[in-house]
């Protein structure tokens, strides 16, 4: 396999990320999908989508009958008719979709080991003993040990609606289950999913064939959305089915991939089809969380270079109860976009979620910043090569108007088709500027009457990325050879409505110019034509960081099982220890899991209650011979609202709630204490302030924003945007780009750091709240006071603004960077997470410092299983170049520790053996230049030896432990063993070994895994033979299990002043 990961060709500048994002007449060439329902069915919420930029709308026939679809559907013409905004229709079918009907609507309690009979007996009630369901054929398709799945419709993954089961027993047509996960279903209908269980259903029901012969002939449907589609078979009898109901011969079909068996038949499936829709709802049931985002890029690959659209689904799933989205779930938009995808399909966020028009004009801007860092010239050699020669003269033309198009910086391609195809064609190859489909209508007849052709190829365009249509007027000769540039240029201006798009739009780095405007009239000719506008519609100054496949994966390999390591992934994890991970047993079972790194937030309780968790931490070691270093996070500048009665606080949209610094008040709906007097001096009225309960996973109803209305004396007066339920007994509070005049390093810090810190003798000090290299200094020269504390490493936590305007600076100071996604989320725009993300981590990359990420997986704090975004997430952010992976709330209250770090490290081990290591080296290698100094030489030649002879391991002999971490910088596909020699010390007093904190530092650094070596070994000594050398890597290698007999091994070692890169080949 090969990896889907680009560096970044230039480092994206810091700043560029603060500037906000200049309006455009198209919202974004990534389209939108939105399904409509309850929440967004009126006349006004359409509007306000189709404005937002919802292109295509989806009617759900899984849900509601088709007189409610209908009274929609005539909402949504009289919307297009008010905003002027075309739009297309699908129609999604049910196919063979299992469901639990609770007709009561009772919610039902399901607890965690009890039992529960699925029974389809349809008469009986729904209860948490027995569910009834649709389908009488369960019991024969499952057997014991089998997985399955009960969601609410459209479940989220980030709910607690949704059960996992596991069948014990089936007992007739009755199937016996044991609950694995406590869970509330509430509602009527849900949706029933067996795991890889073969289920004996058409994929186009007779149901289904009534609503498309009715209401879909009527409604004349754009798209026909093929749910469960498992063999190529089913597009050929759906597309049969089609042709002979009138105007719907010209109707496409979308494949929906969500289960194993259209996975497996995934190429025969897109030769079919008119376009996929990568269902990474139920498809994220049977794929381990680990495979999603392999699925998604190969999947993404072969549509893109078959020239089809792509449809990308559940991506925001928070966002069905929250005004935005979690920090995974908007990088997993971003790189849905980098990856390749047409369109983004919002199900349940739309149907049924509170902020549907917010949520569509979210994902636009995320996918318009997207774009903006697409490596379009990348794409385009990719797609030429892959087309080869000879091209067909179709495929020439529209290669050549992309590649005319970028030379001359046109503003837009206008391409002049009757079909579509040729629009199509062009967009095939992702041009950075819009491509304008004129469809020419063309007279037919059935006899009776004459009518024009163009309406269904105009709006089925309304899917492809890039493709915008007009229908142009039959009475201009546009695809005549006698068509002058006149007429052309008349035709773009009418249809295209230029002077709109070609407006003043010039960016202060570049000189205004002419426009451009690209003419393309398929089997003619293409012009290119000055505008009499100034101004060039160009991207920032920005770089992409996505890179197509070399090859395409094969989906087949996607299935394949992951082979277990002695290392669970080269990537490590950081696990933040509390209520539910402080035991000896947990914290044991978050060892062996891959947890690397303890964090201790001293945000929450005090050291004593630490202390206790430490001492768990030590005999957990002992117990799994697994070492594990000490991060102390400190408090540093932050605000926090006291409940001192616990009680759950309701908060009320658009009510107002005053925050007080009278600590002494009792918190309630209408008055807030706060633990800062300085608040009212630091804000202003339109400023936003975020509450959220402590470790907040985003996920979560428990979390507000608040609009400052006024200011009075010490108090601050706020209006609440969002209802909410505070609940708990401490809520951080954050003010969205207000600077807070409190110390990065409080007393309270360095009261626990001189004590807890020395006595633990912490690896790691995480600053909170870094804002300049000023405060990495001044902790690092409080820590040179503390004894052996001058040896602990500050990681420099980025979390508002300020650091991010400072972060070279911070960079150049700390030892390492975590990117706290966390509160940084909400200094920043959705849509700018992942570009702060995706320069970041570069940045730290190439100076060779440990990258961590926060903020991963917010939805295991309640769940088996992360959504669909965060499991690609989690793989972005290795692809991205990513360290470690810090878990806070999933680890310290989530109710799956152990399984979220198993989790996190499964996903993160898959990612890596398809980063591209080559790559990597490259870009690497330039950036650091020539000449390199001695040591950056030999780290680069002991990766490119291990390479090119594929070592199993890279063993590396260091003390001070710089050595190994260099070698690791250049990303080596095999584990790097860092042999630490301890060096003998003194004080006067006693002698000691040095090389403990060098060996567990090293913990957090991607690859690298340390061993203490044996004293007595002489590896640095100029009389260090080629026998103790190898001794010391047998010795240590083996004991890791990755060295085998007759596998190469490099040993990168000093002897005397020469520093030897060697390989070894075992024997036996």
């Amino acid at each position: 396999m090969h990896s889907t990961h680009l560096l970044l060709e230039e480092p994206i500048r810091m700043a560029s990320i603060l500037e906000p994002s200049k309006a455009s007449f198209f919202p974004a060439m990534t389209k939108i999908v939105g399904t409509l329902g309850p929440k967004s069915r009126s006349i006004e919420v359409i509007s306000g989508c189709l404005k937002a930029g919802m292109s295509v709308a989806r009617f759900d026939f899984s849900w509601h009958d088709p007189e409610y679809h209908q009274e929609t559907l005539e909402n949504l013409k009289a919307a297009v008719k008010l905003t002027k905004k075309l739009c297309a229709v699908m129609l999604d079918t049910v196919g063979a979709e299992m469901q639990v009907v609770n007709k009561s609507e009772k919610a039902i309690s399901l607890e965690a080991d009890a039992i529960v009979v699925l029974t389809p007996d349809k008469g009986q009630e729904a209860s948490s003993e027995l569910l009834p369901i649709n389908f009488d054929g369960l019991s024969k398709a499952v057997k014991k040990g089998d997985t399955i799945f009960i969601g609410q419709y459209l479940f989220t993954g980030s709910e607690t609606t949704s059960v996992w089961l596991e069948v014990s027993e089936v007992k007739g047509d009755d199937v016996v289950c044991v609950i694995k996960n406590s869970a509330t279903l509430a509602g009527s209908l849900f949706t029933l999913h067996g795991s890889q269980i073969r289920i004996g259903l058409p994929t186009l029901t007779d149901k289904d064939k009534e609503v498309i012969s009715t209401w879909g002939v009527q409604n004349k449907i754009d798209f026909l959305s093929l749910s469960y589609t498992r063999h190529a078979e089913d597009v050929r009898q759906a597309r049969e089915f089609l042709s002979k109901l009138g105007d719907l011969y010209q109707t496409q079909i979308f494949a929906k991939i969500e289960n194993i068996e259209g996975l497996n038949h995934f190429d025969e499936i897109l030769q079919e089809a008119d376009g996929i829709i990568l269902s990474r709802g139920n498809l994220g049931i049977d794929l381990p969380p680990e495979k999603v985002f392999l699925f998604q890029k190969a999947a993404l690959y072969k549509c893109n270079m078959a020239g089809k659209p792509a449809v990308v689904t559940r991506v925001v799933d928070s966002m069905t109860d929250n005004l935005r989205p979690t920090r995974a779930e908007a990088t997993d938009v971003a790189n849905a976009v980098l990856d390749g995808s047409d369109a983004i399909l919002l199900g349940a966020e739309t149907l049924r979620g509170l902020y549907p028009v917010e949520t569509i004009s979210t994902v636009g801007k995320i996918c318009a910043e997207a774009e903006k860092v697409f490596n379009q010239d990348m794409y385009f050699k990719k797609t030429v090569k892959y087309v080869g020669e000879p091209m067909t003269h179709l495929e020439s033309i529209a290669s050549s108007a992309v590649r005319a198009a970028i030379k001359v910086k046109a503003s837009v391609i206008i391409c002049f088709t009757s079909s579509g195809r040729a629009a199509r064609l062009i967009a095939k190859y992702r041009p950075t500027m819009p491509v304008l489909s004129v469809v020419i209508p063309r007279l037919k007849t059935n006899q009776l009457k004459w009518s024009f052709s163009g309406a269904f190829e105009a709006r089925q365009s309304l899917i492809v990325r890039g493709l915008f249509p007009m229908l142009a007027d039959p009475r201009h000769p546009a695809e005549s050879t006698s068509a002058s540039n006149e007429s052309v240029l008349k035709v773009a201006l009418d249809h295209g409505r230029l002077p709109e798009l070609l407006s003043h739009t010039t960016e202060s780095s570049f000189a205004r110019r002419s426009e451009m405007l690209l003419l393309c009239f398929p089997g003619k000719n293409i012009e290119v034509v000055p505008t009499v506008h100034e101004g060039c519609r160009i991207s920032p100054n920005m770089h992409s960081t996505h890179l197509l496949l070399e090859e395409p994966i094969r989906m087949a390999s996607i299935l394949e099982p992951s082979k277990a390591s002695f290392f669970p992934a080269m990537t490590k994890i950081v696990g933040t220890l509390g209520p539910k991970s402080r035991s000896v047993e947990v914290i044991s079972g978050c060892l062996k899991a891959g947890m690397s790194v303890a964090r201790f937030d001293f945000s929450w309780h005090d050291p004593e209650y630490h202390q206790e968790t430490l001492e768990n931490l030590k005999a957990a070691v002992k117990l799994t011979k697994k070492l594990c270093a000490v991060m102390l996070d400190t408090v540093g500048a932050e605000m926090q609202v006291v409940n001192k009665s616990e009680k759950a606080i309701s908060l009320e949209a658009d009510a107002t709630v005053v925050l007080t610094p009278d600590a002494g008040q009792e918190a309630s709906s209408e008055l807030l204490p706060i633990n800062f007097d300085g608040l009212s001096k630091a804000v202003k009225k339109g400023d936003t302030i975020f509450i959220g309960q402590y470790l907040f996973t985003g996920s979560e109803t428990t979390s507000v924003w608040l609009e400052v209305s006024e200011v009075k004396g010490d108090d601050v007066v706020c209006v609440i945007k969002n209802s909410a339920t505070l609940a708990g007994s401490l809520f951080t509070l954050h003010g969205s780009q207000i600077r807070i005049g409190l110390p990065t390093l409080t007393d309270k810090d360095k009261e626990v750091i001189s004590t807890w810190g020395v006595q633990n003798k912490i690896d790691f000090l995480s600053l909170s709240y870094t804002r300049h290299a000023e405060d990495v200094r001044q902790a690092r020269e409080f820590l040179s006071k503390l004894g052996d504390l001058y040896q602990t490493q500050i990681f420099a936590k980025i979390e508002n603004i300020e650091g991010l305007n400072h972060f070279d600076e911070i960079l150049q100071e700390a030892d390492g960077i975590i990117l706290s996604r966390g509160n940084l989320g909400i200094d920043l725009p959705p849509e700018k997470v992942f570009l702060f993300q995706k320069a970041a981590l570069y940045k730290c990359n190439m100076a060779g410092k440990p990258a961590v990420v926060t903020r991963v997986v917010d939805s295991m704090t309640d769940n088996l299983r992360p959504t669909r975004a965060e499991a690609t997430d989690v793989a972005n952010a290795v692809l991205d170049g990513s360290d470690a992976i810090l878990l806070g709330a999933e680890t310290l209250r989530g109710l799956y520790p152990v399984e979220t770090i198993s989790t996190v490290g499964k996903i993160c081990s898959e990612a890596e053996k398809v980063f591209n290591q080559d790559m990597f080296f490259k870009k690497t290698v330039k950036y650091v230049g020539e000449p390199m100094t001695h040591l950056e030489s030999i780290a680069s030649s002991a990766v490119r030896a291990a390479i090119k002879v594929k070592a199993s391991v890279i063993i590396c002999f260091t003390s001070s432990g710089r050595a190994a971490r260099l070698i690791a910088k250049y990303r080596p596909t095999m584990p790097v063993l860092s042999v630490v020699i301890p060096r003998l010390k003194t004080n006067q007093l006693k002698w000691s070994f040095s090389g403990a904190f060098e060996a567990r530092q090293s913990l957090i650094v991607r690859g690298l895994f340390p061993m203490l070596a044996d004293p007595r070994h002489p590896a640095e000594s100029t009389s260090a033979s080629n026998e103790s050398v190898l001794k010391v890597a047998l010795d240590h290698g083996k004991a890791a299990g990755v060295i085998k007999s007759h596998d190469r091994v490099v040993v990168c070692q000093k002897v005397g002043d020469a520093s030897v890169v060697k390989i070894i080949e075992l024997e036996d």
